[in-house]
């Protein structure tokens, strides 16, 4: 049947009005979809102190703004790792009367690190407790042990390594602290030789030379700079009396703390 040219101009406008239907249509799912985002992305920053909105309904800059990922990585770097050496089955030297090298350790540790907080530098423990670092079940525990404190150390990255450590001797009479360092390392050589004349100071008449071993695990696998600090000789009575008393302990760990700034920042 053959349509009139009003009912062709009728069926063209219902057509096109449908269709104008359908992309006001979408068009509004689109821009809805798109609020929803907008809105939930604000609403993330404003949670998040980002940004915040004013009285007039203006979003405005949050005080706290978001640091870079080198801001972040900046105020978290771990400047010092301390390892207080042995514990746990692993007790260390032992002295004629019973002290525990492990013990020793892990005092003079927690001293230095609150030494080292106190002057603003970032450090952190290998064992908090007596302990050892061993994998559970590990057939060797000491070997496991090292290895596990190394692996530590490298992940941390730290501008230095100080294992603390007492020492030992067949003779009775040698005594006072003495550093150990790798001389594959001239920063750990230069902190070790600071350090010497530093913990010298402490006990003039007991002054040793810091000593190179490369033989020493810890220092030879540690990819920082590293020494180990042998805080004294538990096969001395005289240096047992003053290593087990806090005041000798702090006096060790406010020199060791005073050299890592000194180091840090000349």
């Amino acid at each position: 049947m053959r349509r009139s040219d009003g009912e062709k101009g009728g069926l063209h406008k219902l057509v096109m009005g449908v269709i104008l239907f359908f992309v006001v249509f979408l068009f509004a799912i689109y821009i809805a979809s798109n609020s929803h985002e907008a809105n939930k992305a604000i609403e993330d920053l404003k949670a998040s102190e980002q940004i915040s909105v004013d009285s007039k309904g203006l979003i405005v800059a949050g005080d706290n703004q978001v640091n870079s990922p080198g801001d972040v990585a900046a105020e978290k770097r771990i400047r010092v790792v301390i390892d207080p050496g042995h514990g746990g089955n692993d007790p260390g030297k032992v002295s004629a009367d019973g002290v525990l090298e492990k013990d020793l350790n892990l005092q003079i540790a927690f001293k230095l690190k609150d030494r080292l907080d106190s002057l603003g530098i970032e450090s952190i423990l290998l064992r908090t407790e007596d302990c050892n670092l061993a994998t559970e079940g590990a057939t060797n525990k000491k070997n496991s042990d090292m290895k596990n404190r190394v692996a530590k150390i490298n992940e941390v990255n730290p501008d230095i390594l100080i294992s603390i450590h007492q020492n030992s001797f067949s003779d009775p009479g040698v005594r006072g602290p003495q550093v150990f360092y790798n001389d594959a390392s001239h920063k750990s050589e230069e902190y070790a030789l600071l350090l010497q004349e530093k913990l010298n100071a402490i006990n003039p008449e007991c002054a040793r030379k810091a000593k190179c071993d490369n033989e020493l695990y810890i220092l030879s696998k540690s990819t920082c700079p590293a020494v180990i600090v042998e805080c004294g000789f538990l096969s001395s009575p005289e240096d047992v009396a003053i290593l087990a008393s806090d005041s000798y302990q702090y006096e060790l760990a406010d020199s060791i703390a005073a050299c890592v700034k000194e180091w840090l920042e000349p």
